[in-house]
């Protein structure tokens, strides 16, 4: 059909040993001359293979949003390698009609020892377009980033943050019909993720182009997206209601349950948590917890580097994706570096008046000015408030049908009009 802009058929990519990195993706002279024989008789070993994406189908159409959902592992990102071309499928085939702008991470199609400005250049000649056409746009695209003072510098002297900034920009600006953003709408401060929302919004309904985004965070899928798409084990589960694939998706999510958590670091990470722990007010670790009950929140962060300046936060949020609160330490502790060792930060709150029901926990670890990520760990523990009052504070009366997700106690009362 002529609105048709994506058409996938029975899309599968195979890996040589597992796709956690378990196996070697190579092999040895010795070994490549063994598996001849094999070869020639048609024969495999089955245990040398993974499959990340296996049998994917489905068709966009132009000006449509589609978000791609699924735990870690799920094949999200293999999938949009393959649509932005970076990576050819061992089977089936992606017919896309138009020029694909890809924004998969921090400095994807950038060269390090170039400019920003030469990188925008860059990226317009490998998107088919004249020099005069990207020099037409440069300033819109460095308004846009905010990037002005790094535009004449070698983006490899950039923080992640500012070229996850000019890399979105360039995607956004450089007018491909079809856009793939894997998990970079979360980048820069608050007014910047609403200028990258906005631009979503313009491409897709004001312009007509294709979007493919990849997130974990519900909130912005249910703002941007007109059609979903479930992965689970590298196939498709769901597709077409968005509702429909974020509660599969939700049911698949691999948040850790229990009180006391640990998270591993890579290996040339900076700073990075590796626990958490919830207590409640007996001081006692704690996974579940009573309406209005004392809730501490204890993050323990490994720093190998010293950070000049740093924001340490959290947010609470519905399985859905919805922010109910955050705060970062900056609330209450001044600023200033951070030193190597391992540090534990205390967030303690006194009557946290939520409904009953399930909550889940995002924390992050930036540069000061947000702008450099050194930890992002999106929906990674749950809780659980219960309907039941702590010991000596009656709270019965709020746990009936009415809606909301906060229900603090108001103190009421009646008097009579003189």
């Amino acid at each position: 059909m002529s609105d048709l802009a994506l058409k996938v058929e029975n899309l599968g990519k195979r890996f040589r040993g597992s796709c956690d990195g378990a196996r070697p993706a190579y092999s040895t002279l010795r070994e490549e001359v063994l598996s001849w024989p094999r070869r020639w008789r048609g024969r495999r070993e089955p245990e040398n293979e993974a499959w990340a994406l296996r049998g994917v189908s489905f068709e966009l159409r132009k000006g449509e949003v589609l978000g791609v959902v699924g735990r870690n592992g799920a094949g999200k990102s293999t999938l949009l390698k393959i649509l932005s071309r970076i990576m050819e499928p061992t089977e089936g085939e992606a017919e896309m009609r138009g020029r694909v702008g890809a924004l998969l991470e921090v400095g994807t199609g950038f060269h390090p020892e170039l400019t920003g400005r030469e990188n925008v250049f860059l990226s317009g000649a490998l998107l088919g377009m004249r020099r005069a056409e990207v020099r037409a746009r440069l300033d819109e695209i460095v308004a846009f980033a905010g990037t002005e003072d790094a535009l004449d510098r070698p983006v490899k002297h950039s923080s992640s943050g500012m070229q996850a900034r000019l890399g979105f920009a360039v995607a956004a600006h450089l007018e491909p019909e079809i856009l793939i953003i894997d998990e970079v709408l979360g980048v820069g401060d608050v007014r910047f993720q609403e200028r990258c929302l906005r631009k979503v919004r313009d491409i897709s309904s004001r312009e007509g182009r294709t979007v493919l985004i990849v997130s974990h965070q519900m909130a912005i899928m249910q703002s941007l997206c007109s059609r979903g798409l479930l992965l689970r084990g590298g196939r498709v589960a769901a597709e077409g209601d968005l509702d429909a694939c974020i509660r599969g998706y939700l049911e698949d999510a691999d948040a850790q349950e229990g009180a006391v958590l640990e998270f591993d670091m890579q290996s040339g990470q900076a700073a990075g948590f590796v626990g958490l722990e919830f207590r409640g007010e007996d001081g006692a670790p704690a996974g579940a917890f009573a309406f209005g009950e004392i809730i501490e929140l204890r993050l323990r962060v490994r720093v190998r580097e010293t950070l000049p300046d740093y924001l340490l936060g959290f947010s609470i949020n519905t399985p859905a994706g919805l922010v109910v609160a955050c705060s970062n330490h900056h609330d209450a502790l001044p600023r200033g570096e951070l030193g190597p060792g391992t540090h534990v930060f205390v967030a303690k709150v006194a009557g946290l008046f939520l409904a009953p029901g399930e909550y889940r926990l995002t924390v992050a670890l930036s540069s000061g000015d947000q702008l450099t990520s050194h930890h992002f760990l999106p929906d990674c523990a749950t809780f659980r408030v219960e309907e039941r009052s702590p010991s000596g504070r009656p709270y019965g009366s709020h746990f009936d049908n009415r809606p909301g997700l906060l229900r603090p106690p108001f103190a009421w009362r009646r008097t009579e009009e003189t």
